[in-house]
C-alpha cells in the first residue's frame, strides 16, 4: 500500500482512511496513539490496547465459574443457619 491521503477540517480532525483502518484493525471506540519525530517531520500512528484487552483470556481458569444461583441459595442457607444459631426469629411470611 502506498501513500492514503486525508483531510484536517477546521476543528483540526482527521478521518482515518479505510486502508489505514483495516491494516491497524481499527474499529469505532478504539483508541490510536500518534508518535512524533520532529527531526524527519513524521508522525507514526498506531493502535492502543488497554492491558485488559491485550491479557483477557490469556490463562485458562482452573475451574468453572461459580453458578451464581447456587451462590445464592447458598448464601440463603448459610443466613438462615446462623439466624437459628443466635436463636433468633424468622421474619416475614
Amino acid at each position: 500500500m502506498g501513500e492514503v491521503l486525508s483531510v484536517v477540517t477546521r476543528k483540526y480532525q482527521v478521518t482515518v482512511p479505510l486502508e489505514i483502518r483495516r491494516v491497524l484493525g481499527l474499529r469505532q471506540g478504539d483508541k490510536v496513539a500518534f508518535e512524533a519525530d520532529r527531526e524527519h517531520g513524521e508522525v507514526r500512528l498506531r493502535r492502543v490496547t488497554s492491558v485488559a484487552d491485550a491479557t483477557y483470556a490469556i490463562v485458562e481458569p482452573r475451574s468453572a465459574p461459580a453458578d451464581p444461583r447456587r451462590l445464592r441459595q447458598q448464601a440463603i442457607e448459610d443466613i438462615a443457619a446462623n439466624a437459628v444459631q443466635e436463636g433468633l426469629e424468622p421474619v416475614g411470611d
